[in-house]
Formats: structure tokens, C-alpha cells, sequence
């Protein structure tokens, strides 16, 4: 929810353990050096099922690829 309109949904009783797993997961990786593509792939694990020509790197525009 953005903090505007209605907030017409219902939070799924499992997000608070969710977000506690994904929070703990990021800082584990951040500490190890993990750059945001790994961090990323550890949170949502379904890279290969996209089409090829959208499973490329996302560039930022404060984060170039290279």
C-alpha cells in the first residue's frame, strides 16, 4: 500500500513470518558481500522460468551493469 486511497485488502496472515525470513536472508548476504542480482535470486528463486529474453540483469539507473 502506497499511503494513498483506500486500502481495500486484507494482509495474508503469513506476511510478518515471510518479511522476517526475507529480512534475515538480506542482511545474512548483505554481510557476506552479496550484491543485490544474488540477494535477489535467493528471495525469488523462479529466474529460470521466465521467457529467455526476460531473464537478463535489470540495470538501475544509479546501478549500470557495468
Amino acid at each position: 500500500w502506497r499511503g494513498y486511497g483506500a486500502k481495500n485488502y486484507i494482509d495474508n496472515p503469513e506476511t510478518p513470518k515471510r518479511q522476517a525470513e526475507i529480512d534475515a536472508l538480506r542482511a545474512k548476504m548483505e554481510a557476506e558481500g552479496a550484491d543485490r542480482f544474488a540477494i535477489q535470486n535467493a528471495i525469488l528463486p523462479f529466474h529460470t522460468l521466465l521467457p529467455k529474453r526476460l531473464q537478463g540483469r535489470n540495470e538501475r539507473i544509479d546501478e549500470p551493469l557495468e
